[in-house]
């Protein structure tokens, strides 16, 4: 018989079991990644309207930094800004090109946007001084532009997210600024050639020496010696603003369109505003025109007849003019 002491029979040895995990390390588990789901998840929001803060887009195909960095608009080019203040859309184009047709629109659909003479609505502006930012050059902008603060300065701290580049009939464009003697405060600023190709390093219209002297000569006569404004004198500032302007705002703006042909909602969806909101701001009345009566004398002023003033500088107002779809 066997003792029940003896040994019993050797078996392999086992193998080590694997480590497990408790139940409180499965719960701390889940717990992290759920918070770390829910901050990727999160939108960072603005305080002062409901989009998510973007990131800086990707550099535009068109423009380069030292464009963009003369501009409000949002770039990878720049990170000296608030992301705080980052507003949905800024519309603009040369003078006279309907912002204000645009700002009374949008914010009757929903949209807050302000023109030239208010401080910016939640979703933006219409406004055509915002198309340079300040301290370029020595520009600054015009005495009847209310913009807030954060928007003004060599070094804003404010940005927009989109700009779109409004584009009206040439001839009316030129007419109707070449109107605006009263509008004309600081003429010179915004039709000066040097102030596109030395100052913002972009004046693909530069005229030859010829009708750059001819626009000097104009404004020495109005400012050093008090000469009255002729009508060559007005339509050669208004052309040379169609297009510097023009030239200007297209090389950076994320699109072109004509006011003739103006969608609210395609220009809500392209800039993605969401869902319309009532306007912080009262909505302008319906007579709160932006016009004025023609003078006569310009009133039979034709397309043909703005060669004479500057040959050069309108081949390419009418090289655009095509461009931006318009027959000429």
């Amino acid at each position: 018989m066997r003792s029940r002491t003896a040994a019993a029979p050797t078996s392999p040895p086992r193998k080590a079991a694997p480590a497990t995990y408790s139940r409180t390390d499965h719960i701390a588990m889940v717990v992290l990644a759920t918070v770390g789901c829910l901050l990727l998840l999160a939108p960072q929001r603005d305080p002062v309207f409901t989009h998510a803060v973007p990131r800086p887009p990707a550099r535009a195909r068109n423009a380069n930094c030292r464009i963009l960095n003369s501009t409000l608009k949002l770039s990878s080019c720049d990170d000296n800004y608030d992301e705080n203040y980052v507003y949905p859309l800024l519309i603009t184009g040369v003078g006279r090109s309907g912002t204000r047709f645009a700002a009374k629109t949008l914010t009757a659909r929903g949209y807050d946007v302000a023109h030239d003479d208010a401080r910016v609505g939640r979703v933006g502006a219409a406004s055509w001084p915002l198309a340079i930012r300040e301290g370029a050059y020595a520009y600054q902008l015009p005495n009847f532009a209310q913009v807030n603060a954060g928007f003004r300065g060599p070094n804003p701290r404010w940005r927009v997210r989109r700009v779109f580049h409004q584009t009206r009939d040439p001839l009316k464009t030129v007419l109707s600024r070449a109107n605006s003697v009263g509008m004309m405060v600081s003429p010179w600023s915004y039709s000066d050639p040097l102030l596109f190709r030395d100052g913002l390093g972009y004046c693909p219209g530069f005229p030859p020496a010829s009708e750059l002297e001819a626009w000097r000569r104009d404004r020495r006569a109005v400012e050093g010696g008090g000469a009255p404004w002729t009508q060559d004198m007005r339509l050669r500032v208004a052309l040379f603003h169609y297009v510097f302007w023009n030239d200007w705002v297209r090389a950076y703006a994320d699109w072109t369109y004509k006011v003739e042909d103006f969608d609210a909602d395609e220009i809500a969806r392209r800039a993605a505003l969401g869902p319309p909101r009532p306007p912080a701001r009262p909505i302008p009345a319906a007579a709160a025109e932006n016009s004025r009566a023609m003078d006569p004398a310009l009133a039979s002023v034709t397309w043909a007849d703005l060669e004479r003033i500057s040959p050069v500088v309108w081949r390419r107002a009418t090289r655009l003019a095509r461009e931006f779809g318009y027959d000429y």
